[in-house]
């Protein structure tokens, strides 16, 4: 009888650790997956506490909060604006740090049609030939997919090409799930080009041709050319008419509905780390060195104030 209280006694010691486990809640995009699963596992073994992450679209992650009030301790956005115009904005977060960058590419396979002739001065004749199949993410649903459109926008102001993105879209594979579904059809010999980021051409191991300043969504020198193309806000529910097309940044915040902010803002500090930016940076991001914060500044918790660039508005 003394054996079974003692077995009891630590099976409910057990339970009641593994209860008491300090986690956080955290929201992140798609295209951080990868990069992520590395960033959770490296701030357990730093600080013993654990990271439950989904990954979402970004639109559709902020809209948890927003409209459901869903209990989410951190959100990481591949879109800045989002988190501006869905969160800070209404009142759900109080400021927003922009960490990292990416930029948009065409991605092909080395056996993809006319491989060993794409170049800068050429994919957007490669990829409209009749014998070329390719391929977009979903299209005004998650970032990725409304980047690429806006690529192809600006690539017709760019080349000077009358009617070559509709005509791009209208002949395009749609992948209407996720931005790596689209990837999946590449791999898979679906498509032979896509356009995507670069960090998907890094971690998945296919060729890219890197685009033009004025066309990748990189370089804020050229934001107010990015700013000539619009695309349509049909699901993306930001509640704009149309989105501008503006240069890729990844941010994060603190929505107010945490219950952990001590933990939030312990891992938010860490995600600006540079720990955090080799793994990034391994991954193909470029990350900031100096993150912006903008939004209600004089709310910044103060441990994240010595590690942030002070800005008015993004």
């Amino acid at each position: 009888m003394k054996k079974l209280f003692v077995v009891l006694g630590l099976l409910l010691a057990i339970s009641i650790s593994a209860y008491a486990q300090e986690y956080l809640k955290v929201l992140i995009p798609k295209s951080l997956e990868k990069s992520f699963s590395v960033i959770a596992k490296d701030f357990y073994d730093k600080h013993k506490i654990k990271i439950k992450y989904e990954s979402n679209c970004s639109g559709k992650a902020a809209k948890l909060i927003h409209d459901y009030g869903k209990i989410i301790d951190v959100i990481v956005s591949a879109d800045y604006s989002v988190i501006d115009n869905v969160l800070v904005e209404k009142g759900f977060a109080d400021w927003n740090i922009k960490f990292a960058k990416n930029e948009m590419v065409v991605g092909y396979r080395a056996d993809s049609k006319y491989a060993n002739k794409i170049n800068a001065n050429n994919w957007y004749e490669i990829i409209m030939k009749p014998d070329v199949k390719f391929g977009l993410s979903a299209a005004t649903d998650e970032p990725c997919g409304y980047r690429s459109l806006m690529v192809l926008k600006l690539a017709e102001l760019f080349y000077k090409k009358d009617n070559f993105a509709e005509d791009a879209v209208q002949k395009a594979i749609f992948e209407r799930k996720s931005d790596l579904d689209i990837v999946k059809d590449l791999l898979s010999k679906k498509v032979d080009y896509i356009i995507s980021y670069k960090t998907y051409a890094k971690e998945y191991n296919f060729n890219y041709l890197k685009l033009p300043k004025e066309i990748n969504l990189f370089s804020s020198r050229y934001g107010e050319f990015y700013k000539k193309v619009k695309i349509k806000d049909h699901k993306y529910g930001l509640g704009l008419k149309e989105i501008p097309a503006t240069c890729i940044f990844y941010s994060v915040t603190i929505p107010q509905t945490t219950q952990k902010r001590d933990l939030a803002v312990k891992f938010v500090k860490y995600l600006l780390s540079n720990d955090v930016a080799s793994i990034l940076e391994k991954h193909g991001f470029f990350v900031l060195c100096e993150p912006e914060v903008t939004g209600n500044i004089d709310h910044l918790d103060k441990e994240l104030k010595s590690v942030v660039k002070y800005c008015v508005k993004f």
